[in-house]
């Protein structure tokens, strides 16, 4: 009902909130039937040009984790949409989407102007989790926002494989104070994904207990 409310920012919450429940129908632990009916109002929500570029925004972000080809096609219309609000949600909903075609997208994101652009393609690239992005990360370890910096320590993490590994241990022998307790994490996210990709990956393990 709330995303149905005359103001503008309880329906942009509302719809915020409704993300929870698209995940969990995502991997059917909820009621598929409720959240089939949560997906469908949140995608109703996100057509209407009528509604408020925040109200549309968040419902685009919450519809990311559903595996639905007009979810893909909603995403793919807001990153080409004129107003930023739409496009950034496109790249947020891209990363929850974890569908490795986003990736030229957010490849393309990682090199913006504007550093919230920067910072949610990292993030996003780190839910797709992509070996392939590290070196599409690298750069980012060295940009002028910290926030860009952590979000890349992070996605390296999420990311994991040699590069990434390796681009955290050179990043920690140099990182500010501030980025030390995230580089740490970082890396033992990725070690840990790699000692359950199997026994082949061992060298990179033995590496990072020098």
């Amino acid at each position: 009902l709330l995303l149905r409310d005359t103001d503008d920012d309880v329906r942009a919450a509302a719809a915020a909130n409704l993300g929870q429940f698209v995940l969990l129908r995502e991997f059917e632990e909820f009621n598929l039937a409720h959240g089939d009916e949560i997906v469908d109002a949140l995608g109703s929500v996100a057509r209407d040009l009528a509604a408020a570029a925040e109200v549309r925004a968040r419902a685009i972000e919450s519809l990311g984790p559903r595996t639905l080809p007009w979810v893909e096609t909603l995403i793919t219309g807001a990153y080409y949409d004129d107003g930023d609000t739409l496009r950034l949600a496109a790249v947020i909903a891209m990363g929850a989407n974890a569908r490795a075609d986003w990736l030229e997208y957010l490849y393309d994101e990682l090199q913006s102007d504007d550093p919230a652009f920067r910072c949610e393609a990292a993030l996003a690239c780190g839910n797709i989790a992509s070996e392939d992005s590290a070196e599409y990360l690298a750069p980012l370890l060295d940009d002028d926002d910290p926030d860009v910096v952590q979000a890349a320590i992070l996605a390296l993490g999420e990311v994991s494989g040699h590069e990434a590994i390796r681009l955290l241990r050179e990043f920690r022998s140099r990182a500010a104070p501030e980025f030390e307790g995230d580089v740490a994490t970082a890396l033992e996210e990725a070690t840990f994904a790699m000692e359950g990709r199997g026994p082949e990956d061992d060298d990179s393990q033995d590496d990072d207990r020098e």
